[in-house]
């Protein structure tokens, strides 16, 4: 238990809350903006390692792919969101999502040739999910809080499905995801006041995708536990139109996380009851 509590919890948190901390004291944008790219794809890199090994590269199986696919994705981030400075253009939304559709369609390459009708209608409503947790959150450039709040209650909720579906290794990363992206909360304060959002959403989209294809396509997950899941990004639109805001604290920050979490949370837990009912329960 103590061992999977490290490789869930304290590796993802220790990565990116110790990465997000430095962030806050950085006064500069560029710098910022890495550390928390680099911190929630470290905090699953980090446990993807500790349970599975770090896999050959290059890598042959979809599993491995996972891990290698967001660092791939997330080098290239790096380099442009740290290159721009504060200028980013297109390519601060653009690049997110054809690193997230790049690293699922690498996951899938062997069986995309393969696919049927059925599986072609699937990946279009994949598609559609993926674009609209993307483009949703990437348009949010001036906070971080909702960008989290949605990502991470879809990785949690991905992480449950897995799970009572019966892949709980897939499941462990994508909670570790949730557990990187929640560390983040740590570089709150100076997030507030600069332009994070699209970094932390672009870190979470590049490493969500893969493991959400991941799902749909390669387990035997139901494909309507995952359907709830892009529900979860309907909070930043309400969060909004409710005229909710953060204070320029950590304290009000954790205080607004928690109210759009209310919003966020509902659909993640109804994608596990889906899961828990029709894959025959908890595991353990």
């Amino acid at each position: 238990m103590l061992e999977m509590l490290t490789n869930l919890v304290a590796i993802p948190a220790i990565a990116a809350g110790v990465l997000a901390l430095v962030a806050g004291k950085s006064s500069s944008v560029r710098m910022c903006r890495l550390l928390l790219i680099l911190g929630v794809i470290a905090g699953f890199a980090g446990c993807y390692a500790a349970i599975s090994d770090v896999p050959a590269f290059p890598p042959t199986s979809s599993v491995q792919k996972l891990f290698y696919a967001p660092i791939l994705a997330g080098a290239v981030l790096i380099l442009v969101y740290y290159g721009r400075g504060e200028h980013l253009g297109t390519e601060g939304w653009l690049l997110p999502i054809i690193g997230a559709f790049g690293g699922t369609a690498w996951v899938l390459e062997r069986l995309i040739p393969r696919f049927d009708g059925l599986e072609w209608a699937l990946a279009a409503l994949f598609s559609v999910g993926l674009l609209f947790a993307a483009l949703t959150t990437l348009a949010q450039s001036t906070t971080t809080a909702l960008s989290r709040v949605a990502h991470g209650a879809a990785a949690m909720g991905l992480g449950l499905v897995l799970i009572f579906g019966g892949t709980a290794t897939s499941g462990f990363f994508a909670i570790a995801l949730a557990v990187a992206i929640g560390a983040t909360i740590l570089a709150e304060p100076i997030a507030m006041r600069i332009r994070l959002g699209p970094a932390l959403a672009a870190a979470a989209i590049v490493v969500l995708g893969p493991l959400a294809a991941q799902a749909l396509f390669l387990t035997d997950v139901s494909p309507w536990a995952l359907l709830p899941l892009p529900l979860c990004y309907v909070s930043v639109h309400l969060a909004n139109h409710l005229g909710w805001h953060a204070d320029d604290t950590l304290a009000g920050s954790v205080v607004y996380s928690v109210k759009v979490a209310i919003l966020a949370f509902p659909p993640a837990i109804a994608a596990a009851a889906i899961s828990f009912a029709m894959g025959g329960g908890s595991p353990y």
